[in-house]
């Protein structure tokens, strides 16, 4: 599989105007932006913009991937493995991190118990 890097000519145009002729701007616009370097692409809330915008862009090709990984029997387990804990991860189905385990004598739980019939 090949991935073509995009170039300057792929991008598209910036699409500030010039103030003085109204004119719009000739340089291409920055990876995954709207303007160019000389009309803000370079400032730091419009690299981050953009490149929120192009991570965006990968989710749904990732997750055919990882779908393709869990179903595809010739994959190693192991690695069909991986990829279902990383989609129950991300969509927030992941095992419990650390379990707090609270030890009770019997004179405990006896207490409590009658604690709370007392309640009722």
């Amino acid at each position: 599989m090949s991935h073509k890097k995009p170039t300057y000519k792929d991008q598209p145009q910036c699409t500030a105007t010039s103030k003085q002729s109204g004119e719009r701007c000739k340089q291409a616009a920055k990876l995954g932006g709207k303007v160019c370097h000389y009309h803000g692409g370079n400032a730091p809330q419009t690299v981050k913009a953009n490149a929120r915008r192009i991570l965006e862009g990968l989710v749904g090709p990732a997750l055919v991937t990882l779908q393709e990984l869990m179903l595809d029997s010739e994959v190693p387990a192991s690695v069909r493995y991986q990829a279902l804990r990383d989609v129950l991860d991300r969509t927030g189905l992941k095992p419990v991190d650390k379990a707090e385990v609270l030890l009770l004598t019997d004179e405990a739980i006896a207490a409590e118990i009658a604690r709370l019939k007392a309640d009722q």
